[in-house]
């Protein structure tokens, strides 16, 4: 999938769901050399890039919708 088809269908769901969708399809685009046989399948660095990515989006969407502490993490 590309990433605009990813965006649209985060769009039609997002106008029935209540859960927020945090981040976007580029958030989460790694090079080649971070996945170990499959474009699914990333290598101990690529899971470990991926999150701490995933850990930032969260912070940053908890302190912005007031449910993290400003002093919370790093």
């Amino acid at each position: 999938l590309s990433d605009k088809s990813i965006d649209s269908l985060r769009v039609k769901i997002g106008k029935d769901s209540k859960m927020p969708f945090l981040g976007t399809a580029k958030d989460f685009v790694y090079p080649d050399s971070l996945f170990f046989d499959t474009r699914f399948h990333l290598t101990g660095a690529g899971r470990a890039l991926r999150t701490v990515r995933m850990i930032d989006i969260l912070r940053e969407a908890g302190t912005r919708e007031g449910w993290l502490s400003q002093n919370s993490g790093r």
